[in-house]
């Protein structure tokens, strides 16, 4: 999962409207209705599922609390319990308490190195996790229900394709890096078709070893959380 840069209030962000007017805002600390939010949450962190990764139209993408807003109702207009989320993780999060102590979040921690993602489409819990890691790191994959698949123990929903898009993307990857390797595409075509097409992480996994796909993937994909990874080391995720 994408850690991302959430900004705060008082900071700016920039964005084009529908009737190409472009905006220059200014974080507010309140958003009411909250669905205002939308906009400058999508400057600051691109237009992707902040748990999926998916790419969503604005008029597609949610305002995602945090902590519900009906259990929090004093946190229903508030910026610093934003992220972004498509319809199925939104729907499958729900009403669902967390405790930030034992749930990892992509504004808050390194969530990349929480899971592993497979050829299949799977996500599954990162093996190598230091044992202080590993209770957030199972906090948010039971909360927003990643072991959903046709393969594993945890059967998944029928209107739950959020697996088979890992699929579609890391073939497509796995692609794309063939022909990278044949000089038949730039950076930034990569570049163009993971944004395009989302799963962040599967891309970031597929072009291991290519550090300059990597560096690139994280400088061209907003709100990506640079200081999560390690240029020295061939963009390796550290700790947050």
């Amino acid at each position: 999962m994408r850690p991302v840069s959430k900004k705060k209030p008082g900071d700016e962000v920039e964005f084009i409207t529908s009737m190409n007017r472009k905006i220059i805002h200014t974080i507010k600390e309140d958003y009411d209705p909250y669905t205002t939010a939308k906009a400058p949450l999508i400057a600051n962190l691109g237009s992707f599922c902040s748990y999926c990764e998916e790419p969503r139209s604005i008029g597609d993408m949610h305002v995602e609390h945090v902590k519900p807003k009906d259990v929090y109702k004093e946190l229903k207009t508030k910026w610093n319990n934003f992220l972004l989320a498509c319809n199925i993780c939104n729907s499958v999060k729900g009403e669902t308490d967390v405790d930030y102590n034992k749930t990892h979040f992509p504004h808050n921690d390194n969530t990349f190195l929480d899971f592993v993602y497979e050829a299949s489409g799977r996500v599954k819990l990162n093996p190598t996790l230091p044992a202080d890691l590993k209770e957030g790191a199972e906090g948010l994959y039971n909360l927003a229900k990643l072991g959903r698949d046709p393969f594993g123990e945890k059967a998944t929903s029928e209107q739950d394709f959020r697996w088979k898009h890992r699929y579609e993307s890391w073939k497509l990857a796995e692609k794309l890096l063939v022909e990278y390797e044949d000089k038949k595409h730039s950076v930034e075509d990569i570049v163009y078709y993971a944004n395009l097409k989302g799963n962040w992480s599967v891309w970031f996994t597929v072009f291991k070893g290519k550090d300059e796909v990597r560096k690139a993937l994280i400088e061209n994909t907003p709100g990506t959380c640079a200081e999560c990874f390690d240029a020295g080391n061939h963009y390796e995720p550290v700790r947050r």
